[in-house]
């Protein structure tokens, strides 16, 4: 085991009556774990040391921060369930092996790391193979897997529009660009369990996964079920959600994928989708009263943001098509006591077609003396980000 560390960070910026404070950026955990190597191509990339560069070039490429946690041996197991905790964001390569991608240690400290909240992306071509009959596989990732491989030749990806991860995107995996790991040789096609959420299809057809049914196709799955799917709608990636977790899985290697751009666009959109709603910018203005304690003229705007500060804030999404749908803010006195609260309205903006959390809030008829101001806003999804805390202070004299 090698754990690396990258520390994240937040700040606060100190001025002359200004108080700036963000929300943290996601804590997020690489997991290395390829170990196999088939041998199939003298340019094939298969080890954790050569893998390991297509997923930290790609968060870099978008600002992101990690840690890195590499798995030694090929039955050995993972990060544990208190090193998981620790991350907001986990996300698990498997490259080609096709037994022990997960272990059963594994499976449990991830299905307790979900139930306690967490964001997962895992990718592999071999994974269902290996367990597809899991409680995890099913109840967890929410997928059947179907079939072996989507076939040798043809790896072009669709992304399926207006999906957050996958809308408008055409990526190739080991294509003759050569531009990847060139390992995807059993990329696998899964079915999403719950019925949606599918965002990258095959874009190609084969004997091997269908029986044609005038302009249909039945697919058998893990689960014995046959499914009707439209003739290209082959499932490569799903997503799901329920309301305490999100998964993202890729049935191929992420690393699979040809083109940097679209390596750097797909895990900005990865990351997007696991991320909570973010405070950022949150600041109050003029809230000592320095420079105006004494000779103050109350009708100065500036008096009077000592007297009632005005809480600026803005609430945002990482998500593509994500909207924040509530905000709310609670106001502590120096005994932690709650002694105002309440949900600002929303904003449209036409130019992103987005609801924001974003304006001004006037923290007024209070005593003088200390407080904290805490905010937090909701996504369309559901979840909630973590509070953004602003100290200030009234005085009134």
């Amino acid at each position: 085991m090698n754990l690396k560390l990258f520390s994240a960070f937040i700040f606060t910026l100190l001025m002359i009556g200004l108080v700036v404070a963000d929300t943290p950026p996601p804590k997020i955990l690489l997991v290395e774990d390829a170990h196999f190597c088939g041998g199939y191509s003298p340019t094939e990339k298969c080890t954790n040391a050569q893998i390991e560069p297509f997923y930290t070039k790609a968060l870099e490429a978008n600002g992101y921060e990690y840690d890195t946690y590499v798995v030694s041996g090929s039955s050995d197991n993972g990060p544990d369930l208190e090193t998981l905790s620790k991350y907001d964001i986990v996300i698990w390569f498997t490259g080609e092996d096709h037994k022990n991608t997960l272990t059963s240690v594994d499976i449990n400290n991830l299905q307790q790391y979900l139930d306690n909240g967490g964001a997962f992306f895992l990718t592999g071509q071999d994974i269902g193979y290996d367990i597809w009959d899991t409680a995890f596989y099913g109840e967890y990732l929410h997928a059947f897997y179907c079939a072996d491989s989507s076939g040798e030749y043809d790896h072009t990806l669709v992304g399926t529009n207006n999906n957050p991860i996958g809308d408008g995107l055409f990526p190739t995996i080991d294509s003759t660009i050569k531009g990847g790991a060139d390992n995807q040789y059993f990329p696998s096609v899964i079915f999403y369990r719950d019925g949606k959420d599918i965002y990258f299809r095959y874009n190609m057809l084969s004997s091997e996964f269908y029986y044609e049914y005038i302009d249909a196709a039945l697919i058998i799955c893990g689960n014995g079920k046959k499914y009707v799917l439209r003739q290209s709608v082959l499932p490569a990636a799903i997503k799901a959600k329920t309301a305490t977790y999100k998964v993202v899985y890729f049935a191929f290697g992420f690393e699979g994928i040809d083109s940097d751009a679209d390596r750097n666009e797909i895990m900005k959109r990865v990351i997007g989708y696991l991320s909570r709603p973010r405070v950022k910018g949150t600041r109050v203005l003029e809230v000592n009263g320095i420079q105006y304690n004494l000779t103050c003229d109350k009708s100065l705007d500036k008096c009077s943001r000592m007297l009632y500060p005005y809480l600026y804030y803005t609430c945002y999404n990482d998500q593509l098509f994500g909207n924040i749908t509530d905000v709310e803010f609670y106001v502590y006195d120096q005994n932690n006591n709650l002694v105002k609260q309440g949900k600002p309205s929303l904003q449209y903006d036409a130019n992103s077609n987005k609801w924001w959390g974003i304006g001004v809030i006037i923290i007024n008829g209070l005593a003088d003396g200390p407080y904290v101001v805490k905010l937090r806003c909701k996504d369309s999804d559901g979840f909630w980000s973590k509070f953004d805390e602003v100290n200030l202070t009234i005085d009134n004299t």
